[in-house]
């Protein structure tokens, strides 16, 4: 998600609401008399209420609670909503919007209703009959948790984790088990195998020098 987010903020796509970039068309004229059109892309940015402005291009976590949108040096309109959706956010693109978001409003029937209005005022495709999420119900995440949080959680409540050597060993049924022991040897462990090795040699030739010169002798005089 997060590699998805970078592409998305690092090649600058052009949201469909234009809170990111907006391409303009401009008319230049030079002085030999012909006229040339240039197509190039302005940066917006959002305003939050303490008046900072916050610049697509260079962060992509700006987020307001409505969605005003400026085109810098050129023209500003504004598009907010007649309505505020709680737990909505507006962000640089679509994904940002919907991961600094919550499921407030789907807590809400009221909230549903502001929101079945403004679809129908932007002539969008009417939402279905939406019931109110139930917030009595047990759950870890609170109706104000963002969805961002809930995705880094892989949408999970619990993890019920056990386990049972007993059992593994049952289903599993090993013939035999093994297990491989890396050290680095020592100087001195080095030093006491050569010396056991001579010392062990030299007792193996005192024992068998004897009997091999024997049946050499034996050899060479028949």
């Amino acid at each position: 998600m997060n590699l998805t987010n970078g592409l998305l903020h690092n090649n600058q796509y052009i949201s469909h609401m234009l809170s990111s970039t907006v391409p303009c068309t401009l008319l230049l004229q030079w002085s030999d008399g012909p006229y040339s059109i240039e197509i190039v892309t302005e940066a917006m940015y959002t305003v939050n209420a303490s008046g900072d402005k916050c610049y697509c291009v260079l962060d992509s976590t700006c987020d307001i609670d409505n969605l005003f949108v400026t085109i810098e040096g050129m023209w500003s309109f504004d598009l907010k909503l007649d309505c505020e959706l709680d737990g909505i956010r507006y962000g640089c693109s679509i994904m940002d919007s919907v991961l600094k978001s919550s499921l407030m409003c789907w807590f809400e029937n009221t909230c549903l209703n502001q929101l079945r209005t403004f679809v129908s005022a932007a002539n969008l495709p009417i939402l279905p009959s939406i019931t109110p999420l139930n917030s009595t119900l047990s759950s870890r995440y609170s109706p104000n948790t963002s969805i961002e949080i809930i995705f880094n959680e892989i949408m999970i409540e619990e993890w019920n984790f056990s386990s049972s050597y007993s059992i593994y060993y049952q289903k599993c049924k090993p013939s035999s088990c093994s297990f491989t022991y890396e050290k680095k040897t020592s100087i001195i462990y080095l030093i006491t195998i050569i010396i056991s090795l001579i010392g062990g040699i030299n007792v193996i030739l005192r024992l068998f020098s004897p009997l091999i010169i024997k049946i050499i002798f034996k050899l060479f005089i028949n």
